[in-house]
């Protein structure tokens, strides 16, 4: 078995604990900043995997072992895959993860006891990462601002991007139609389908 099928199956299994959370908190958007030491450690997991398959791909294209983000320019496709979620459940406004591998907020150097982000507005970050590297050195004080079921869906949508999966139970890959006018991708179902999907939401 590949590397990139155990990456798959690992995904799966994380995406099965999430579905999981919509019997627990509904997921509207007046919710999305509800936060769990579970949502948390959950997150934690899922970027254990995003670091672990982008050093994967990096070391598979010839790059020399470096910190995971630093592969990231040099996969310029991933700039390129958009999830969307189809998942009858999710009812954040947000539902096309675009962005992800763009550093479009401010980098969050640490967040302070009082749950407030210290930012660095000097320097960008991908959004996933800010979450990753505050949980990952400090939890206690992360907890409440980045364990979020906003940075969980934001965290798996990456992970969802990487692995280049079509579809899944939350997620499907999208693109453009010729005319630019509506998204196309992958609808899970019985069969998969080829589905339009709506052009709001999407930042």
């Amino acid at each position: 078995m590949e590397n990139i099928e155990v990456f798959k199956q690992i995904y799966f299994q994380l995406e099965s604990e999430v579905l999981k959370i919509a019997y627990q908190i509904a997921l509207v958007e007046k919710q999305k900043n509800v936060y769990s030491v579970n949502i948390a450690e959950l997150q934690l997991r899922i970027f254990a995997q995003i670091e672990a398959a982008l050093k994967y791909q990096g070391l598979k294209k010839g790059f020399s072992k470096q910190n995971f983000d630093n592969y990231i320019p040099k996969i310029p496709e991933l700039k390129l895959r958009w999830a969307y979620v189809t998942w009858s459940n999710y009812h954040f406004d947000k539902k096309l993860y675009k962005n992800n591998f763009i550093k479009s907020v401010d980098r969050v150097r640490n967040v302070n006891e009082n749950g407030i982000p210290i930012t660095d507005s000097e320097k960008k970050n991908y959004k996933f990462n800010n979450a990753y590297q505050n949980l990952k050195h400090d939890f206690t004080n992360s907890l409440s601002y980045f364990g979020t079921l906003e940075y969980l869906f934001e965290s798996l949508s990456t992970l969802f991007i990487i692995l280049e999966l079509s579809n899944s139970k939350i997620f499907t890959s999208v693109e453009y139609n010729e005319e630019k006018t509506e998204l196309t991708g992958w609808q899970r179902s019985y069969n998969s389908i080829r589905k339009s999907f709506p052009l709001d939401k999407l930042d």
